[in-house]
């Protein structure tokens, strides 16, 4: 019989994802993966264990946003599927309306992906406001 595939799990729907001022964001979420580490250095390799050995899983997962809902499609494995154990996630939030992208919020506190659906820790998306004071030219 062959090993069971990984659980993954997928990112709530019913969560909206706004602006401090209430508006939809869009953009995109960044779900890193945060390693641990022996001896100071981080782990070199992380895999699906027992599943897939030598398999690398990516450090990075982009999740977009559009109208301030996270794509269904994208999923982020349980902790409990990657070897070494103790990988814990931290999210970031970008604004596409920049070119390139901004970073707005992030990291979030650590956490782990034990069911799906999962709810993303929540961040402040703070509205860019006006500058107050003028520029100096050179």
């Amino acid at each position: 019989m062959p090993p069971a595939l990984p659980q993954s799990a997928t990112l709530d729907q019913s969560v909206t994802v706004s602006w401090s001022n209430g508006d939809t964001f869009n953009g995109f979420m960044l779900v890193g993966l945060v390693v641990p580490s022996t001896g100071g250095t981080a782990w070199a390799e992380l895999d699906l264990g027992g599943q897939a050995p030598g398999e690398r899983i990516p450090l990075w997962t982009k999740v977009p946003i559009v109208n301030g809902k996270f794509d269904s499609t994208v999923g982020v494995l349980y902790n409990a599927a990657i070897a070494p154990p103790n990988t814990k996630y931290a999210v970031w939030y970008y604004d596409q309306s920049t070119n390139p992208p901004r970073q707005i919020a992030g990291p979030s506190t650590l956490f782990t992906v034990t069911s799906t659906p999962l709810t993303p820790p929540s961040l402040t998306l703070t509205v860019p406001t006006a500058g107050v004071t003028p520029p100096t030219p050179d």
